[in-house]
């Protein structure tokens, strides 16, 4: 695949796969039910992005890496509806603009065989402290 190419698609399977924010809290505004739980107006509940965005229900093979879906761009990492983020466009183009200059300075780029991600310790946002990546120079 042409890596140029498909920089928009590796930026929004990354925001699906591992979205920055993984849950936010809502009041509920009037009373419903969801999944058989009763949920009355004013209660405090979590609303888990992260969950959304690997719902096999939504997304085939929700757990693996493809940045050739066919819905690539439907995930909820910016939130959806009048809770989606406005800061969202000049968020994927700064990363679009930083991978892009990567690609012309390498090559090649891959993830180091000891390339497990670690994540600040929360269960609300997805902070990456490190991921180890190879970089073969042009």
């Amino acid at each position: 695949a042409n890596a140029r190419g498909s920089v928009a698609n590796f930026i929004d399977e990354g925001l699906r796969h591992t979205s920055p924010v993984v849950m936010l809290f809502r009041r509920a505004s009037r009373d419903t039910e969801v999944g058989g739980v009763p949920i009355v107006k004013g209660d405090l509940i979590g609303v888990s992005y992260g969950a959304a965005n690997h719902d096999a229900g939504r997304f085939a093979c929700p757990h693996a890496w493809d940045t050739d879906r066919p819905n690539v761009t439907r995930h909820l990492a910016f939130g959806f509806g009048t809770h989606y983020c406005v800061g969202s466009p000049i968020a994927k183009l700064e990363a679009e603009v930083a991978l892009r200059c990567l690609l012309d300075r390498y090559r090649r780029i891959e993830l180091s065989p000891d390339a497990a991600p670690r994540f600040q310790p929360s269960f609300m946002v997805r902070q990456m402290d490190s991921l180890k990546v190879i970089c073969r120079p042009r």
